[in-house]
């Protein structure tokens, strides 16, 4: 019952689509080899590696009270056995911090941050992925960023 409603429902569809191999070859050619060429992508990604991910929690801090915070970061690098992670703050280069399996979770200290950048690269050193954390505005009435327990800051 179900294919017939389906036929009776949505004929003028099915005529529509009829054919339309036949009018428009070089479309199908075309979107065949379409369709190779992103299964060919998907597949050489995974079986290179993958996609590898990397998030840092808390992504974008205030710097109202305190000029460092510690985050947490966690990264997936699909078929690699280890990878580098690297830290930086804004305008030096990126130092390695530690090496690790292809996947984890680690807290920082309380270095990070606003521009504090964290990236993982794979063992030839190719950046895999990378994240910056950036500071939220603190409002009107929140202290300066650059005056903590009255010491004052140039």
């Amino acid at each position: 019952m179900g294919s017939l409603m389906c036929q009776m429902k949505w004929p003028a569809m099915r005529s529509k689509w009829k054919g339309t191999v036949k009018r428009h070859p070089v479309l199908a050619v075309v979107v065949v080899f379409m369709g190779i060429a992103v299964l060919a992508t998907g597949c050489r990604l995974f079986l290179k590696g993958g996609v590898a991910f990397l998030t840092v929690t808390p992504d974008r801090i205030e710097q109202c009270t305190s000029p460092n915070v510690a985050v947490e970061v966690r990264w997936y690098a699909p078929r690699m056995p280890l990878v580098n992670i690297y830290t930086s703050k804004l305008g030096e280069p990126p130092q390695l911090w530690l090496t690790a399996g292809g996947r984890g979770t680690i807290r920082t200290g309380t270095w990070i941050a606003d521009g504090s950048t964290v990236l993982i690269a794979d063992a030839q050193g190719r950046t895999l992925a990378r994240r910056t954390v950036t500071s939220v505005d603190c409002g009107p009435d929140a202290p300066h960023p650059k005056v903590f327990a009255g010491v004052s800051e140039p």
